[in-house]
């Protein structure tokens, strides 16, 4: 029974392809981002915008997490 006064709605798990959609989506996002990255002489990189480099960040953060998602559910599957 699900209780309608609960502040939180119910979520359902996400499924595999849901994830592998995410990924992809984010994986063309941060693509885009990078195009706001420069190396300089050292090897380190300078950003042309604050704004891309923390979203840049906050992208890849993401992908981690759901990353982990995937790899989780695989070893868990196979009993590891």
């Amino acid at each position: 029974m699900v209780d309608i006064t609960a502040s939180a709605p119910v979520r359902k798990e996400l499924t595999m392809y849901e994830i592998k959609t995410s990924v992809e989506m984010l994986d063309e996002r941060i693509k885009e981002l990078l195009r706001h990255r420069g190396e300089v002489a050292c090897g380190e990189y300078r950003w042309d915008s604050e704004e891309s480099k923390q979203e840049y960040f906050h992208l890849k953060k993401v992908r981690s997490k759901l990353r982990g998602i995937v790899i989780g559910r695989a070893t868990s599957s196979v009993g590891l």
